[in-house]
Order: structure tokens, then sequence, then C-alpha cells
């Protein structure tokens, strides 16, 4: 047991008699004394904690330790670290150091220095301060808010801000949000160190005061009042930065008004503002006092177009003659807004959404934005130097939902050489696919505007010289289209004449469905087919059955009316006695299912399904009690409560020359009635109106309109050809000539002499109205006036 521990305390029991050993293990001459590699670290603990002090160090073990404090030996500190007792203040400073040895020497680290701090004071948030603590904005402001911490020991001096309403940085920026009315909002401000420690402000936010912009009016509805008005009216304020609050006033004094929409007022009219011919100056006056411009109704019987907002479209080339015709097609784009169609000598115009673009245009802005729509033309030949358009409205001839129409050319014809003028009638079939273009050739439509070409079968036919607005004549659910063709007929007519006689087709076309697949009609053929009927006279007498002048209203379809709930078709014969003007007709064919040929009455002889109206005198005369209808036929208009017939010819009233007569029929209608109309105006079943005062050729009647209010008849020759249109009431009016009839009659005249303003004449559904002013011998620019509804009060 001995030498074992010898051999472990590294003694091999072998003296070194050589004074050294080069090799390793317990020999004397190769003993490293210690050496210190890491010396012990200063130490900073807590009162209460102790601190431990290590050291690394080299040499020939086994090395021994041994620490000391402030220089001396701290007993048992003999390792290589050493971890003081539980520290207190009094040991701050206190110098660590250790002496390590082996047998070869000893080494002594440096000191190391023990700080001992006293214990922390905790942290403790007493209370946090928001400033300001209240405040006003308005809103859209921003106010900055402070926050003072209040706390005790080391603290996270933090804030968060927050606000219920509006934003507030995390600077505390506050900014108010809008309101609309006065709101308090809560800014609150809290410690990081302690969240529950806070503090909150009251943030009372105002709703800014924006003064009210100024009122502008654009227009008004009405824009003229017939007087005298015997009930209270409303006037429709239109314009813009309206208010609730916003008061109309009416030659300086405040009237009832109501607030509709920033763009809309309504104001109560009593009757005695329209009692008297005058102007009214409407202005409005917001709630802060603010006023507008002042707009003028006009209180009087007789107007100049000119005064009234207006769709004005004009073609500054006069020999276009624009408006020749006009027409109100709504629906046909597809989109269930408003249409309107005008006719020239160069093609048709088809405006869309005429309420939206009132304004002064020309026709070269046709399909741009400022006023979208499309142009019709024929690019094919014609034939014959004189081209005319004509138009209609179709209705739906597929029943597919959307509104169709009709252009007619009327000169117009595929052959040249063997048949000019044979005239050509285009459906055209509605919908959204109208509004991809700004011109559409009829003679080589797009392949998504499926058109159907009607062709006029001979020579000088004139086919769509009078076209009537669809309808469905044979209830079957389809709209129908008629048109004239005035010089076809059996007998040709001699070289180098348009005359002749007889003459006068009236076509009737059946729609069907898929009739746009047609691509064209055969008028030779579609009888026999079953898809058409002609109504013709005899042989015997007359020419030019069914039209007077190129665009006449001289046939038309009428709804059922006087219980009987099945259309009819009148037309006119304004030359049915070899073209003598004082003795015509006009027949009302009954709703049939009418296919082939279908003979109408001639001089007197009556067809089942035909009313026939005429003059039975045989001709007029100086002297005549009754007046004398001249071109009896010219215009034909009806609907569900009267047929009116025109003579817009010259003629005779006893020893005065008249100019215009219109026939009013207001009894039921049978089949196989003959009325003559001096005896039905003579027993009072009927009214004759006529024009006796004005210049020769005022054409009195040219165009008509009947509707169930009002009655539109059209003056195109008044005043030197400026024209008028005259506005009768439908009711309470007896015969008479019209400067003296006892009730209260409208008049709109055109702008300028020459004009011929009321030459062409439409009202659409809604009530607005339709005028074409074509120019007379090419002297002013053709133009065409569209009258929004509710613009004249009468």
């Amino acid at each position: 047991m001995f030498v074992p521990l010898l051999f472990a305390l590294g003694f091999t029991g072998c003296a070194d008699a050589g004074g050294g050993n080069s090799g390793g293990g317990g020999g004397g001459g190769d003993r490293v004394p210690p050496s210190i590699m890491t010396q012990p670290a200063s130490q900073t603990v807590t009162v209460g904690k102790a601190a431990t002090f290590t050291v690394v160090a080299t040499g020939t073990p086994p090395l021994g330790y041994q620490w000391q404090k402030d220089g001396a030996a701290i007993p048992w500190a003999t390792s290589a670290s050493y971890t003081t007792p539980l520290t207190t203040i009094a040991d701050t400073g206190s110098q660590f150091r250790v002496v390590v040895s082996n047998a070869a020497g000893s080494a002594t680290s440096a000191p190391a220095t023990l700080t001992v701090n006293a214990a922390p004071v905790p942290c403790e948030v007493t209370s946090v301060v928001i400033s300001p603590r209240d405040v006003t904005l308005t809103e859209g402001e921003s106010q900055p808010f402070s926050a003072a911490l209040h706390f005790t020991g080391p603290c996270n001096e933090g804030v968060l801000w927050s606000a219920n309403l509006g934003t507030i940085s995390s600077q505390g920026l506050y900014t108010a949000p809008e309101v609309d009315s006065t709101t308090e909002a809560r800014v609150e401000v809290r410690s990081v160190a302690d969240p529950s420690k806070s503090d909150a402000a009251t943030v009372t936010i105002e709703p800014r005061v924006i003064p009210n912009p100024t009122p502008t009016i654009s227009t008004t509805r009405p824009t003229v009042v017939v007087p005298p008005r015997g009930s209270d009216w409303v006037v429709t304020v239109i314009g813009a930065n309206f208010v609730s609050g916003s008061a109309v006033q009416v030659n300086g004094g405040i009237r009832t008004t109501t607030f509709v929409s920033p763009t809309e007022l309504l104001a109560n009219m009593p009757a005695i503002d329209a009692a008297t011919p005058g102007e009214l100056a409407i202005t409005v006056v917001n709630s802060d006092g603010a006023a507008s411009n002042t707009a003028i109704v006009i209180v009087d019987t007789t107007v100049s177009v000119a005064r009234i907002p207006t769709l004005k479209l004009t073609d500054p080339n006069p020999k276009n003659l624009l408006g020749a015709k006009v027409k109100a097609v709504d629906g046909v784009f597809g989109d269930g807004k408003k249409a309107v169609a005008v006719a020239a000598a160069n093609g048709v115009y088809l405006l869309h959404d005429p309420d939206s673009h009132l304004g002064s245009f020309t026709v070269s802005q046709v399909g741009s934005a400022l006023l979208p729509g499309v142009k019709f033309f024929y690019g094919g030949p014609v034939g014959i130097g004189v081209a005319f358009y004509n138009i209609a409205r179709a209705g739906d001839l597929d029943n597919d939902g959307t509104e169709d129409f009709l252009v007619s050319m009327v000169t117009a014809t595929d052959d040249p050489t063997n048949k000019p003028a044979a005239g050509i009638v285009f459906a055209v079939p509605g919908g959204p696919a109208l509004r991809n273009y700004a011109q559409i050739d009829l003679n080589s439509p797009p392949a998504d505007v499926k058109v159907v070409a009607i062709r006029g079968t001979r020579k000088f036919h004139f086919a769509g010289h009078s076209m009537a607005d669809g309808m469905d004549f044979d209830l079957d659910g389809f709209s129908d289209i008629a048109f004239s063709a005035p010089l076809a007929g059996e007998v040709s007519i001699g070289e180098g004449s348009i005359f002749g006689g007889p003459g006068g087709v009236i076509y009737l076309i059946y729609g069907r469905l898929h009739f746009f697949d047609l691509g064209s009609i055969d008028l030779l053929r579609a009888p026999q087919a079953g898809d058409a009927a002609f109504v013709r006279r005899t042989t015997s007498s007359g020419y030019f059955l069914g039209s007077a002048f190129p665009g006449a209203d001289t046939i038309q379809f009428v709804p059922g009316r006087n219980n009987d709930k099945f259309p009819k078709l009148i037309i006119g014969d304004p030359f049915s006695e070899n073209g003598a003007f004082d003795r015509q007709k006009a027949y009302v064919v009954f709703s049939a299912p009418l296919r082939g040929t279908f003979f109408i009455s001639d001089v007197g002889v009556l067809y089942a399904g035909v009313t026939f109206v005429a003059d039975q005198r045989n001709a007029c005369h100086f002297g005549d009690p009754q007046p004398c209808y001249s071109a009896f036929g010219t215009t034909v208009a009806g609907g569900d409560h009267s047929l009116m017939i025109t003579s817009p010819g010259q003629g005779v009233l006893g020893s005065t020359l008249t100019n215009g007569t219109v026939f009013i029929w207001e009894q039921p209608l049978t089949s196989g009635q003959v009325i003559d109309v001096i005896a039905a105006v003579q027993s009072q079943q009927a009214t004759s109106l006529w024009d006796m005062n004005s210049a020769w050729f005022d054409q009195m009647g040219l165009r008509v309109v009947d509707g169930p209010d009002i009655r539109l008849i059209s003056f195109p020759g008044f005043d030197e050809n400026r024209g008028k249109l005259l506005f009768v009431p439908a009711s309470g009016i007896a015969r008479g000539n019209l400067d003296v009839v006892p009730v209260t009659i409208f008049t709109l005249t055109g702008e300028n002499r020459k004009d011929l303003f009321s030459h062409s004449l439409a009202r659409a559904e809604d009530g607005s109205i339709l005028v074409g002013a074509r120019s007379f011998t090419n002297a002013n620019p053709g133009t065409f006036y569209y009258v929004p509804a509710g613009s004249i009060l009468w």
C-alpha cells in the first residue's frame, strides 16, 4: 500500500543524481511553475448576493490555490474559484486575488475588485396626466396632446395613445374625423410600465361649417305657361347647389318649396301667377342667403321656339333640308332611353337620349360624346336627281322586346336604268348594336344590324312616300307596317312624266318571328306568300293613293276606339278625282286578316271593312257657306278618342279664300259607314277648323298630332314662311276660324322667316314635341327642335 501512494503523489522513489531529467512525470528537473492564464474579473453584485471569482492557471500539477481578501488568506478558499458569503455594503471595494502554487513555484493573480450595490428601489408609477384635458375641434383639425408620467424607481417612461374616434399618432397628435353633428371623442394615454395607470381627455368635435355654394338655375319646367291658369300649378327648378332649406322666389316673393335633390326643387305656384301675360323671374335663395341667377318663366299665348330650352340640330347646308320629317322612336337603342329620328335629303339622324343633350348642335356632331347617335344613309344608286328620306316607327316587328323603325329612300333603286325612283323601304332592327356605329350605309349594313330591304317594283313608284307608324293590325302579337307607293298601279306611266293614272298602292307588311332574317321582301310575291297585303283602288280613276307629297302623314294606323279593340288603317286620298283638289276622300280600313290584293272604295263604291269619309259636293265654289276641303286627306291622324283629316291646300268659304282646314270626327266608326264631312259638321257630329286671316300658302294642317289633352296643328307657311305651331285644346272647341274660336290657343313660332317651322311634327309618348323647320327654297339652314316634356304648360 505504501508504494502506490508515493506514485500517486508523483514520487518515483529514485533520486535524480544527475541534477535533472528530460522526461516528464515526477522528475524534478522538468517541473513548470504556475502561470496565470485568465485573471479573476472584478464583480458587481447587489447587497445580499454572493460574488464568485475564477482564475485559470497552468503549470505542473498539482496546482494549489489560496484566495485572499484584501491581502489576507481566506480560510478554505483553495480552489480555482471562490464564492463569497452573502455580501454587505461593507464588502464593497474589497480586493480579491489568488496565489497559485506547485512544487516549482507560485504565481499571484491581479486583484479583482468587488462592488456591492445597494438593493434597487422598485418602479412604481403613481399617475399619468394628459394635457390638454378638454378641447373643442372642427372636423379635420388636429391637436397635439402631451402626458406627464409620475413615478418612483427606475421605470419605462413610454406611453401609449388611443382614441375612440379620429386618429392619434404615437407622439400624441390627434386629428378629428368628419361628423354630421356635434360629437364627443375620448383620447386616452396609458403608461407602458404600468398599463393600469392612464388618463383621458374629452374632445368635442364640431362639423365644419361650409358656406353653401351659390345655387344656379339651368332651366325650369315649364318654361312657358299659357294664361289664364284656372288652378294652382308647380314649377320644377333644375340646376345645381340646392340645399335643404333652399327657397324659390318668384318676382321677389317666396313660394312654398320642396327640396327634391341638390339639382331639383319644386315650387307651388298659385293660379294668379299665370293669370295674365308677362314674365316670372325665378331665383333660388339658399338658407345662408346665397342667391342664384334668374330664370324666366314666360306667361303668354305666343312664344318663339328660340326662348325655350331645346335640343336644336342644324345642318348649315340648306340644300340638305334637315327636318323634312321627324319621329319619336323611343327604345330603338335597346336601353329603354328615348330616341328621336330626323330626316334630311342626305340621310336620317338617329339621336340617343335627347333629354340629356339639350343645347345647339350641328349635324357634324352627331355620333360624338356631345350628341350620341348614328346617321343612316343609302349608298346605292338613286336614278333620279332628287333624294328624299322618310322615317316611321315600326313597333316590334319580330316580337323580341325591342322597338324597330323604318327608313325609306323614296327615290332610290337598285336598278337606276330600268327602275329609277322605285323607292326602297328599309326595316331597321333596334338594339344595342346601333350604338356601335356613327354611320350606317343601309345599302350595305354591318352584319350585326340585320336590315330588311323592301323595294318598289317599278320605276317612279316612290315606295315609302308615306309610311304609317307600326301597329299590330292583325292582333297576332307582332307589329305590322304600312307604306304607300303613290304611283304604283296597273297602268304604266308615260315616258318623260312621273304623273299619270290610275295609281297608288298601300303595302301592308306583316311582322313575324325572325322577321329580320328575311334580308329582303319581294313585293311581287309577298301577298301570295301571306306576308303582306295590297290596298289599292280600282282602275277607273285617281292616282297618288296614300300620299300628297314626300313624307306626308297620308296613311296611319290608329288604335281601336269607342269600345272597339281592333286597330284601323287610315288612308288619305287627296288626289282621288284624277288630281282635282276640290273633291277628295279618306278611307278607314278596319282591322282584318287581309292577305293578297284588297280593292278599296272608288268613287263612292264601298267595300266591306271600310269607312268612307269625303266632301260629297261635286266641287268647291265661291259663295259656298261651308269651307271647301282642298286636298282633303293630305294628313291623317287619330287615337283612342278622335280622327283628324286635314286639307292644307287653298279653298274657299263664302267669298273668302281659306288656307287650310282640319276635320275632326269624335263619333264611333263602323264598317261600311259613309261620313259626309259637310253634313257631319252641320249636325255637330264633327268639328271643322279653318284658317282665313293669314297669307296664302299658310298650309294649315300640313301636319297634325292628335292627343288626349291637346291637338297640334302646323302652319309652316305662316308669316312669310316663319311658320308656327298651334296647341289646340282637345275638348271644348267648336267649329270655326281658328283666329276667333272661343278657347285659348297657344302658338309656338319659328325663329326666322323662310324656316318653314312645323313643316314636320311629332309627339313622343311622354309629351315631348319634335318639330322640323326644313327651310324654304334653300333660304335657311334646315333645323330640328326637340322640346322636352313639361316645357309648356297649357
